[in-house]
């Protein structure tokens, strides 16, 4: 896949979008049947000891599924944010020129990663989506 194609998959959100969709349900669900209780307790008298046992059912129910908005939402926003830097990255590659006559900095910062040098004398650079080139001393 190239990187255009990784960053319109990163920035396709449907499913964490239909997951939120459904966490936000359960949490709308479990806040509603907490209001139902409050109401049977005040209406019906029920014991005390009942109705602690199942507000905390409830309240667990409702903790777990805002845990699971909150990481949803998150994986989400870092899906946008990383297809947002490789479209910048792409953007940043286009305006390069073709081939490099002179020694440029930005280039090099886009597209090396990092450099390892090695006991042996090799030397490899690591481009930016984990290529490797090693080049032997001579």
């Amino acid at each position: 896949m190239d990187c255009e194609g990784l960053a319109t998959e990163l920035e396709d959100t449907s499913g964490l979008d239909q997951e939120i969709e459904a966490t936000q349900k359960e949490i709308d669900t479990a806040v509603e049947q907490n209001r139902r209780l409050i109401r049977e307790q005040a209406v019906t008298g029920m014991p005390t000891e009942e109705f602690d046992a199942r507000a905390a059912m409830l309240n667990e129910r409702y903790k777990k599924a805002d845990e699971k908005l909150a990481r949803l939402k998150a994986e989400r926003e870092d899906h946008l944010t990383r297809g947002k830097g490789i479209r910048r990255f792409l953007s940043a590659l286009d305006a390069q020129p073709q081939n490099l006559e002179d020694w440029d900095e930005q280039a090099w910062n886009l597209l090396v990663s990092r450099v390892i040098i090695r006991r042996n004398g090799c030397v490899e650079f690591v481009f930016r989506g984990e290529i490797t080139i090693t080049v032997r001393a001579a």
